[in-house]
């Protein structure tokens, strides 16, 4: 999983016989307007967690064309996203020092 900064997602299907040499695209998202700053997923609810320079953490479904803004960030942009799969949490932090859980 690739996030790129055009706000672009990316990811890939590669397998270990190859040594991982050989990819094949298999989605690709435009999440945000611009740089992704922090990119994560839960695999169980096929999400991907991303935060952008445009100052947006968004939930995008990768079974379906569904995306959610969660949070729109007017203040400053997000620095780090990091989503705790043993508790189910995500935290965000932003330029001022900012923590969102």
């Amino acid at each position: 999983m690739i996030g790129l900064d055009t706000g672009i997602i990316i990811i890939y299907k590669t397998n270990f016989e190859n040594y991982y040499s050989n990819h094949k695209e298999v989605i690709n998202i435009k999440a945000h307007s611009n740089r992704i700053i922090g990119l994560d997923n839960d695999i169980e609810k096929n999400v991907i967690y991303s935060c952008g320079s445009d100052n947006k953490f968004i939930m995008s479904y990768l079974n379906s064309s569904n995306q959610y803004i969660v949070i729109d960030n007017t203040i400053s942009e997000f620095t780090n996203l990091k989503f705790d799969k043993k508790n189910k949490r995500i935290f965000l932090t932003n330029i001022l020092g900012q923590l969102f859980i």
